[in-house]
């Protein structure tokens, strides 16, 4: 019976899937932010994430949640400044500032 010769090399190189010359996805680092995210940008970023999760079920529901998060964190932060500012125009212009 005749042996079959062969090379691993070659083998291998058979073997291999060939590289796609046009990958489906390329994952770009992503660009620094100069600046805060503004109020504006997470409020569109709520009601994008809303449209997905009634179109694509809840595993999207993390995202919301967190973004929901921060809603309510950015309008109980602007109530207390507001609040604050109120009691201190109050004080300052109801004390005696010469008597402290």
């Amino acid at each position: 019976m005749p042996t079959l010769k062969w090379d691993i090399d070659k083998c291998l190189e058979q073997c291999s899937p060939a590289p796609l010359s046009n990958p489906p996805f390329i994952f770009k680092e992503r660009p620094k932010r100069l600046q805060r995210v503004t109020f504006v940008e997470i409020r569109k970023a709520y009601n994008q994430i809303a449209k997905i999760i009634a179109l694509h079920g809840e595993q999207y529901l993390p995202l919301f949640e967190r973004l929901h998060t921060e809603i309510t964190e950015y309008r109980e932060r602007k109530e207390l400044l507001n609040i604050a500012t109120k009691i201190g125009g109050i004080n300052l212009s109801t004390d005696d500032i010469s008597n402290n």
